[in-house]
């Protein structure tokens, strides 16, 4: 019994003084936090930046790069933005065009030579399409170096929803990541719907069922 009590004593001391716990109960209501890493197979080709075309207001590129460096250790860095010219609008569909966004990020910071160059990662807030595509729309095209990315229906509220930055974010960061995992490490694409490396996302239903922690 004396054991017992000192035992319970121990417990609340500790408790009140902020001691770590130890090892996650299985009956506490919350999990530990999802550790992300990059797999050990990712080569880890060139220097990544992101970099902003036009105004981009949906999401806080600095929260990105740093989320990234904390949870993935990648030295992400900050580009100087990139306008959106007349022939980056197509005015009858009312997106912008991948292929002269790249063209645009190509023509500011340079086309990309050698293994060692930078792989840029451009984001725009307007809605996008790929015009060697016939899909109507896209959240991500990937070029020779560089990925382009739309975070236009990734946003609950443009499809009138309420607004939800959790998801709003978490969905960027699939995409992205699966950026990082073509462009960075090389990776192939995955058949696996879980898989943030699904090669086959093609709606914001498909993207919501990706895990990230999944490659």
């Amino acid at each position: 019994m004396r054991q017992l009590l000192l035992l319970l004593l121990a417990a609340v001391i500790a408790s009140a003084c902020g001691a770590d716990p130890g090892p996650w109960d299985q009956s506490a209501s919350r999990p530990p936090a999802v550790i992300l890493s990059l797999p050990r197979s990712c080569a880890r080709e060139g220097r990544l930046f992101l970099v902003p075309i036009g105004e981009v207001r949906r999401i806080d590129l600095n929260e990105i790069i740093e989320r990234y460096r904390q949870e993935y250790g990648l030295p992400i860095g900050l580009a100087a933005p990139v306008a959106i010219g007349p022939r980056a609008m197509d005015g009858q569909r009312n997106q912008v065009v991948a292929e002269e966004l790249a063209a645009a990020v190509s023509l500011v910071h340079g086309p990309r030579a050698g293994s060692d160059a930078a792989l840029r990662i451009g984001v725009t807030d307007e809605d996008m399409f790929i015009r060697g595509s016939d899909w109507r729309f896209a959240f991500s095209a990937r070029f020779e170096g560089m990925a382009i990315m739309s975070s236009a229906r990734m946003d609950p509220v443009f499809f009138g929803q309420s607004e939800d930055a959790a998801a709003l974010y978490a969905r960027f960061y699939k995409i992205l990541t699966k950026n990082v995992g073509v462009l960075h490490c090389g990776l192939p694409m995955s058949d696996n719907p879980r898989s943030v490396m699904y090669g086959a996302i093609l709606s914001v239903e498909d993207l919501d069922t990706v895990d990230e922690s999944v490659w």
